[in-house]
């Protein structure tokens, strides 16, 4: 018989615990893992043997989505048990993080996202720092991962789990869904207390698309909207059963931030009678005036990905400045 298992594993982040699940079958199977350290590997080892059998017994590791809390120990069980690991395709390089040659590239495209961000170089340097050090020190590479592309069924003995590809909060990120009980596995995608920022990452997507996160976030909660969804089990926080009531809550927050950007670009445009705008670190200053440290970095991503769509749609406009790229209403 087939049971899933919560596993409540600790991070060392504002956000406390990530849900792991168990699925005791003859297919022993792990969603999502924690950090690759000594405290979640106890914890999820600890569970597994309060079901009656062993982390070793491990045959699949399912991965949600490519950060370092949900695939950071994905590397080290596999080591220990063999399982094979799945994420999709367009997360699958971030399990190469700590590879010298990748290393070097996230470097740099964090450098110049930063640049673009109008962040000075010395803080830059400081964000990338702490950005990759967390990458290195959080994630155990992995040799060999299997790539999901979304639909693919993971059969159990008396259910079956259905990929859900749910870009947004990151290129690759999916959801897993048991349609006969209404059960959806979320990860990050849909969580009840906490409003993720979709990333600003383009990792793996394919024939060189543009890859817009908040457009993507857009697209996923109408996909999950048409499920038979009763209960959501999420990556952070409890399970809930209002999955659509959710969804409304975040279009409302992000057309929330989207009146907050233009009014702010408004304001300047007023003020100074010009098309003089700001950049995203500044935008950011104004709209997070409390921010410090890598929290810099989260709180230009949440500014960018609501810029993208404001220039898709020909409301702002973005120039070349001193300090990174400027962004001003248009005229109208």
């Amino acid at each position: 018989m087939t049971t899933i298992h919560p596993i409540k594993v600790p991070l060392p982040f504002p956000v406390k615990w990530i849900n792991c699940f168990y699925v005791r079958d003859s297919v022993p199977t792990l969603i999502d893992t924690g950090i690759h350290s000594d405290d979640c590997l106890q914890a999820v080892r600890s569970a597994i043997a309060a079901t009656g059998d062993a982390l070793e017994d491990l045959r699949r590791v399912i991965v949600t989505h490519g950060h370092v809390d949900h695939m950071g120990l994905a590397g080290e069980i596999a080591r220990i048990c063999g399982a094979e690991v799945f994420i999709h395709a367009w997360d699958e390089s971030k399990t190469t993080v700590v590879d010298p040659e990748h290393v070097s590239e996230t470097r740099r495209k964090y450098a110049l996202f930063l640049q673009e961000a109008g962040v000075p170089d010395a803080t830059a340097s400081e964000l990338v720092d702490l950005v990759v050090t967390r990458l290195e020190s959080l994630c155990r590479p992995m040799s060999h991962v299997t790539a999901l592309h979304g639909d693919e069924v993971f059969r159990f003995d008396d259910l079956d789990l259905t990929v859900v590809h749910a870009p947004g909060h990151t290129p690759g990120s999916v959801c897993l869904f048991d349609a006969r009980r209404g059960h959806l596995y979320s990860g990050d995608s849909l969580i009840e207390e906490l409003t993720f920022s979709p990333a600003t990452d383009t990792d793996g997507t394919d024939n060189g698309r543009v890859y817009q996160s908040l457009t993507e976030c857009r697209h996923t909660w109408n996909r999950l909207s048409e499920l038979n969804v009763r209960k959501v089990f999420p990556g952070h926080g409890r399970a809930y059963s209002n999955l659509r009531e959710r969804i409304q809550h975040l279009r409302a927050f992000h057309e929330h931030r989207r009146c907050e950007i233009l009014s702010v670009l408004e304001t300047r445009r007023s003020a100074q009678g010009s098309q003089s705008g700001f950049t995203r670190l500044e935008l950011a200053r104004r709209l997070f005036p409390t921010m410090k440290e890598i929290e810099v970095y989260y709180r230009i991503t949440a500014v960018r990905a609501h810029l993208e769509v404001l220039e898709a749609e020909g409301l702002v406009s973005s120039t070349p400045g001193d300090s990174g790229l400027v962004y001003s209403l248009c005229r109208g």
